[in-house]
């Protein structure tokens, strides 16, 4: 069967098993960053897309929204104190749309509590109330 390579090749390939024309480089320092790049790309992407990290966002506590927010006017303790003038929230049993309303109604002490801070805080005052 004839060489598909040049003849000044053939004697190569049958020592060597490749071409001369055909070497092995090392990648390049472009290629290398273009690499490393993309790479990087794929992994934000991938913990993006399945959720994980925060994008940017921190977590919200309820207890630190609560502590932060409420507590100035309200306890939890089961037992009101004469300084606090909202009173109590241990007994209070609504349902979750209203006690959302009511926290977004608040007056503002420090800043208005955005959606997360709301869901938390009520969050965590439905399952203080269930103890």
């Amino acid at each position: 069967m004839p060489s598909i390579y040049p003849p000044e090749d053939a004697a190569h390939v049958r020592a060597w098993g490749r071409p001369a024309c055909v070497t092995t480089r090392a990648p390049s320092a472009r290629s290398r960053a273009r690499s490393a790049l993309l790479a990087a790309t794929a992994a934000l992407v991938a913990a993006a897309i399945s959720g994980c990290g925060s994008n940017g966002v921190a977590a919200v506590s309820g207890p630190a929204v609560f502590a932060t927010h409420c507590a100035i006017c309200h306890s939890i303790s089961g037992s009101s104190t004469p300084h606090q003038q909202g009173g109590d929230l241990r007994s209070l049993r609504l349902p979750r749309g209203e006690l959302l309303q009511f926290a977004a109604e608040m007056p503002v002490i420090h800043s208005r509590l955005t959606a997360r801070e709301l869901r938390a805080v009520v969050s965590y005052m439905q399952s203080v109330e269930r103890r």
